[in-house]
């Protein structure tokens, strides 16, 4: 299963202050702060995450954000301030991802908190590269941002305004593809996708550890090779990327 599917990065905040009681600390009177904060399934903190669409057929997906302020609540909708630092993202907003407009980016009346769903688009051009996209939060007249960093005494901050997203749809060669060479030949993402369609073989399962015996393998790869063997027969030969010829390794011819 796609380890990264169907994700919600929940935010929360755990900040220690030396000298200051929790009764101070929520009487922080510096005006109203907003912030990110996250828990991961192993409880490390992270201000940024990865996603691909490799292991899945989905052409987009949704992270939800959760966003949060300390400080009183209002009877009215209080508009903050989040945007995409261009300068230093490679992901193009429209294209490879998508955030709600500024009108709906908001703190409910009454509430400390809202969500905010991020739409990742699946591309071509994701095939072959990996991008990046960086959320800013920002202050505005409702909001201030003092408070910067989870940690900031550690060897890795984390920060509570910015959050990175690494997306892509790279499918990377399996760990023990070389190994078992003489069955399986050269690696090639077109090979593997048709290979597990081919045989009806679950592609997540090459990616966990030792799935397959060698002797499974060569099997799956003589029964896959006899179907590129008919292809080519039938004047339908299969070929790689670059042109070539698609074959399985010398022990499944």
């Amino acid at each position: 299963m796609n380890p990264f599917k169907h994700i919600t990065i929940i935010f929360l905040l755990l900040i220690t202050c030396y000298g200051c009681t929790k009764t101070e600390l929520l009487k922080y009177d510096s005006g109203n702060q907003i912030y990110f904060g996250n828990i991961s399934n192993s409880s490390s903190y992270k201000d940024t995450f990865s996603y691909s669409f490799a292991l899945d057929t989905l052409n987009r997906d949704t992270l939800l954000l959760y966003i949060y302020t300390l400080g009183d609540t209002t009877g009215n909708h209080r508009p903050f301030n989040l945007s995409v630092l261009k300068d230093s993202s490679t992901a193009i907003e429209g294209k490879h991802f998508i955030i709600p407009p500024p009108d709906s980016l908001f703190i409910p009346a009454g509430k400390t908190g809202t969500t905010v769903p991020v739409i990742i688009l699946r591309t071509t051009d994701m095939y072959e590269k990996s991008f990046r996209f960086i959320l800013q939060l920002k202050p505005n007249n409702n909001f201030e941002t003092n408070i910067h960093l989870l940690n900031p005494l550690s060897d890795a901050p984390v920060s509570l305004l910015k959050i990175r997203f690494d997306i892509d749809d790279l499918l990377k060669k399996p760990s023990y593809w070389d190994e078992n060479a003489d069955a399986l030949g050269s690696f090639s993402r077109k090979k593997l996708e048709l290979f597990v369609k081919q045989l009806d073989l679950d592609i997540s399962k090459f990616y966990t550890e030792n799935p397959y015996t060698g002797i499974q393998l060569l099997n799956y790869s003589k029964t896959f090779q006899s179907y590129l063997n008919e292809q080519q027969q039938s004047g339908n030969t299969v070929l790689e990327a670059d042109g070539s010829i698609m074959k399985m390794g010398k022990d499944a011819q």
